[in-house]
């Protein structure tokens, strides 16, 4: 054999065991450090108020609760919240390696959100208001609504993406909103202050928008 092709064999040999190394290294690693997941109880309440917050995702549950998902090597950090009548006001911070924050509700009619983004992953009920301020919203496919009362404000963005919704009324101020809804069967809304709002397939539109905001309609 000659030289030259035993130099490759033995370079080639010497690439594989090092990167055989490194994979063992790496899932040494993700055995060392792990996930987990910690939930508290939440008190009983109908309408969330979400403050200064990182990305929450709230689905419709059995019970009143809050989850999270950590690094092993830290602490789980929970949110700060108080009860007002019916009303839960929560802020919940970011930490680093707290990678996942969710919400159940069992009977949630209604969220106010502030500062923040909110993520609606799970939900059947008649009628829903939500609020944007400065902030975002997702309502997701897993969403049954009949109606949506919608209110986004101070450069929100509202995105329902292929959710079942019957009807909406929408008031957007200087902010964006993007309803991909397959079939909707009323659309009523305002715009005010260089928003946008866009649909698809609507059967009746009732649309009053200021000259610098824009109504799309696919």
């Amino acid at each position: 054999m000659k030289t030259s092709k035993i130099i490759l064999i033995g370079f080639f040999s010497l690439v594989g065991l090092f990167l055989l190394s490194l994979l063992i290294q790496v899932d040494s690693d993700k055995q060392e450090r792990g996930f987990h997941q910690e939930a508290i109880s939440l008190p009983p309440f109908k309408h969330l108020v979400l403050l200064n917050s990182a990305s929450i995702d709230v689905y419709q549950g059995e019970n009143d609760s809050a989850f999270v998902h950590f690094d092993s090597k830290t602490e789980a950090v929970f949110p700060d919240y108080e009860l007002k009548g019916d009303t839960l006001v929560l802020v919940w911070a970011n930490k680093d390696f707290n990678w996942s924050r969710t919400i159940s509700c069992s009977n949630l009619k209604s969220v106010r959100v502030e500062n923040s983004r909110l993520n609606i992953n799970k939900l059947a009920i008649d009628s829903f208001k939500v609020a944007a301020f400065g902030s975002e919203i997702h309502i997701n496919n897993k969403v049954e609504i009949e109606h949506i009362c919608l209110q986004a404000n101070q450069k929100s963005n509202v995105k329902i993406n292929e959710a079942i919704v019957k009807s909406i009324d929408a008031k957007v101020k200087c902010s964006r909103a993007e309803l991909h809804i397959e079939q909707l069967g009323e659309l009523r809304a305002e715009l005010q202050d260089s928003s946008i709002l866009s649909t698809w397939k609507v059967l009746h539109t009732d649309v009053i928008s200021e000259p610098m905001s824009r109504y799309y309609s696919r």
